[in-house]
């Protein structure tokens, strides 16, 4: 009998949709591993407007983000698990 051991690194990604994001962002995420996740939107002068805690289960899943309240302009997307975080710019009109 044979054994075979695949060992896959899973990247952190995520994708954010739609932009210009209308009342909700969507955001399908692939997290590193299971637990606690942070996802935070950014105002351009750098102020924390939207912060938003989860845990991410094994695996893909997506999340949704109110953002009705947001006035229109550019914003930074930020998804923090642990040491690693992503970074995206989005728009809102």
């Amino acid at each position: 009998m044979q054994h075979v051991r695949f060992n896959k690194t899973i990247v952190f990604a995520v994708e954010a949709y739609p932009i210009p994001m209308q009342a909700y962002l969507t955001l399908d995420l692939v997290p590193p591993v299971v637990g606690p996740l942070q996802i935070e939107l950014y105002d351009m002068t750098g102020r924390l407007v939207i912060s938003q805690k989860e845990v991410a289960p094994l695996g893909a899943s997506r999340y949704q983000v109110d953002v009705r309240a947001l006035a229109t302009g550019r914003y930074t997307l930020r998804t923090v698990q642990g040491s690693q975080q992503l970074t995206r710019k989005v728009l809102r009109q």
